[in-house]
């Protein structure tokens, strides 16, 4: 099918790839009460790692018969590279508390915080490998080529809040914070962010705690909130600017500008939610229930954006539309039992979440569709009207019933934008200007909404079992009605090592089944959902030996034991976009989340 693709064995049997990694966590802290109810506090934290990794594909043998495309690295190939990171954080922050009487009470809080980054990032590679050779240094010289990138980047940001409290009745804060980002050009990064809340213990009135359900509705608290945030790291350290690139021309070097343009006008998102809240505790807390509803308004949605050859580039950093949120989450927490030898508690976490694109950018009135580039090539737009991340691309032609519009040769085909080739009696054909069936198999396929990486609904269920010193934790998480663009499954296909290639294989697809849908992308959509065994945890208080030693604790813990799901797939939980929030659910190449093991023995001094 694909001649530059590999088999995945080969991958196993004929590649090396690895990585070692250094890594130092460190922080210093420093905490003063110079007088009463004032208090300074102060950390430095340092996170410093290093990463080497080295790559190896060897010669294929036989490359004089399978005559393999240079792509293939059919002479061998071999890189290393080697990347360090500094993370530095630097946070102050000074409180002061103070009763004006037994009722009233006022909190300050005020502080400043700076964060640092800095990477280096070399590389080298070649091919044409000399033999029993695995290293570049037995490269072809004509092939080495090598590689140095660096970033740096600082955030930093003052703030202000004031809580004034009313008994343990009510409470009300204020807060305004001013955040920066080098990220950002001066004139755009220097922003305001306000915040407001305020909470309401309903349990603690007089009217309440003399009512006769004050025994069984133990506590109850309402709250609400307004604030607004900006992302400060939603570019790249540099996009900004002009970024130019060394290219050889005739021997020598050249200096020629990047395909981005420029955009120092760029700003950060900024988010306003407003939400809402109320907790509940019956029967002594044995049984509580939290609910939050929120509202959040995005605006100066900012991503990489396409723009036409004759602007002078091919791609800007731009803020380009607004979305909004609209959430739900229940959190129910049961104990059913409770005595001194065995107690037992149930949590269970609900989440939903309602994502919208409400506005773009158009032309004429016309809504625009703005893609999001990845190197899958997975079809992520962000269309208004629908959520963010959405794939949209070509998907399956359809009958009026839902079922499949076959071509006259039985194969499933794509959406066009003018007539089909029809194979199927249920459909109905468009009707020429004589009145008559037009069956023109039509020559631009339809872009259509063939998938959603948002889930419907997340939860959790975390359960613990306590008897005297031995305990069992056990974690479950569950996301439903989300899409994967399963971008591997159609490379299986193409090396013959896939579900559908067995299928034709064996006569149950018809010969060419594969062909006919290869470039389909509504082919590569499969269902995300998934409930997962998250965490099994068996622990025992062992005796302390030490009067320094206050509990002393062994546990055999498991991680990512089991997954539930109908995907197509190693793993539903996948993505290959990174952190990015608008490339995700997309599957190719990526390593499956591991199943790990631990033996743990924690002491508390």
């Amino acid at each position: 099918m694909e001649p530059t693709r590999v088999s995945p064995l080969s991958t196993i049997e004929d590649m090396k790839f690895t990585q070692g990694v250094n890594r130092t966590v460190s922080d210093v802290q420093l905490n003063l009460t110079p007088f009463k109810g004032f208090s300074v506090d102060y950390v430095l934290g340092v996170d410093a790692y290093s990463q080497v990794g080295r790559g190896y594909i060897r010669p294929y043998p036989y490359q004089a018969t399978a005559g393999l495309p240079a792509a293939r690295y059919p002479g061998g190939f071999a890189s290393n590279a080697s990347n360090a990171v500094l993370l530095l954080n630097s946070d102050v922050n000074v409180g002061y508390e103070r009763s004006f009487s037994d009722n009233l009470k006022l909190n300050l809080l005020a502080g400043y915080s700076y964060q640092y980054s800095q990477q280096d990032y070399a590389t080298e590679q070649g091919q044409n490998l000399a033999p029993f050779v695995e290293t570049v240094r037995g490269a072809s010289s004509t092939t080495i080529t090598a590689d140095y990138s660096l970033d740096r980047f600082d955030l930093s940001g003052y703030y202000g809040q004031a809580t004034i409290g009313f008994r343990n009745l009510a409470f009300l804060t204020g807060a305004l914070r001013r955040d920066r980002s080098s990220k950002f050009s001066d004139t755009q990064t220097n922003q305001l962010y306000p915040k407001v809340s305020a909470s309401l213990v309903v349990s603690d009135l007089a009217v309440w705690r003399d009512a006769a359900f004050a025994q069984k509705f133990n506590s109850l608290k309402l709250r609400a909130s307004y604030g607004e945030a900006g992302n400060l790291t939603g570019v790249g350290s540099y996009d900004r600017f002009y970024q130019f690139n060394p290219v050889p021309f005739l021997g020598k070097n050249t200096i020629v500008p990047g395909t981005t343009l420029a955009n120092p006008a760029v700003r950060p998102e900024r988010m306003a939610e407003l939400e809402g809240g109320v907790d509940l505790g019956l029967f002594a807390d044995r049984l509580t229930l939290g609910v939050t509803v929120y509202n959040q308004q995005i605006s100066s949605l900012l991503l990489r954006r396409n723009v036409a050859p004759s602007s002078g580039g091919s791609a800007i950093i731009n803020n380009v539309g607004t979305m909004e949120n609209r959430g739900l989450e229940i959190a129910l927490g049961v104990q059913p039992v409770k005595t001194p030898d065995f107690t037992w508690d149930i949590n269970l976490i609900y989440n939903r979440n309602r994502n919208k694109v409400l506005s773009l950018p158009g032309s004429n009135g016309a809504v625009q569709a703005i893609s999001i580039d990845n190197v899958t090539g997975a079809p992520v737009y962000l269309l208004e009207g629908q959520p963010a991340g959405v794939f949209y691309g070509t998907g399956y032609a359809r009958n009026p019933d839902g079922s499949l519009l076959l071509t006259p040769q039985g194969f499933p085909q794509d959406e066009r934008t003018t007539g089909q080739a029809v194979g199927s009696t249920t459909f109905v054909p468009a009707r020429g200007a004589d009145g008559q069936p037009s069956y023109a198999p039509g020559t631009t396929t339809a872009n259509i909404v063939i998938g959603n990486p948002n889930p419907k609904w997340t939860g959790s269920l975390n359960t613990n079992f306590a008897y005297k010193k031995l305990g069992l934790h056990v974690l479950l998480d569950a996301v439903r009605g989300s899409n994967v663009f399963n971008a591997d499954k159609r490379t299986r296909q193409g090396v013959g090592l896939g579900d559908l290639a067995e299928q034709e294989l064996r006569g149950q697809l018809p010969r060419g089944y594969i062909f006919a849908i290869y470039n389909t992308q509504e082919f590569r959509v499969d269902d995300g959902s998934y409930v997962k065994l998250r965490e099994v945890a068996l622990s025992y208080g062992l005796p302390t030996f030490s009067k320094f030693i206050s509990a002393l604790d062994l546990s055999l813990v498991g991680r990512n034991l089991y997954s539930w799901d109908h995907y197509n797939g190693f793993d539903p939980e996948t993505s290959a976009g990174g952190s990015s929030d608008l490339l995700r659910a997309i599957d190719f190449g990526n390593v499956p989340i591991p199943r790990t093991y631990q033996l743990k023995l924690s002491a508390t001094f």
